[in-house]
């Protein structure tokens, strides 16, 4: 947006429309963003859980330090790409 932060809402609804095509029903979804960003509407926040309760999972790589942590919630799995310390994203990768 012009005032700033991203509207995720577009790309959230995106990657749920795609799940439901019988090439990506076992697919999972990675957001990449700073995640400066508002909160998600109730109704996507519904349709992501519904989508985990059927075994898609949601990962988050942030990059930056500023993110929206409500936001981060709705993720499986979260990284932070923090480019002055690379050596704990790939310490976390390591985990999974």
């Amino acid at each position: 947006t012009f005032s700033g932060g991203t509207d995720a809402a577009p790309a959230f609804e995106e990657a749920l429309n795609l799940i439901q095509e019988e090439d990506f029903k076992k697919a999972d979804i990675l957001f990449i963003s700073d995640f400066v960003m508002s909160e998600i509407e109730k109704d996507l926040e519904e349709a992501i859980q519904s989508a985990q309760n059927n075994k898609t999972s949601f990962h988050s790589l942030t990059i930056g330090k500023n993110s929206n942590q409500n936001i981060l919630d709705v993720f499986d799995n979260h990284w932070i790409y923090n480019p002055n310390d690379l050596g704990s994203l790939v310490r976390n990768i390591r985990v999974i």
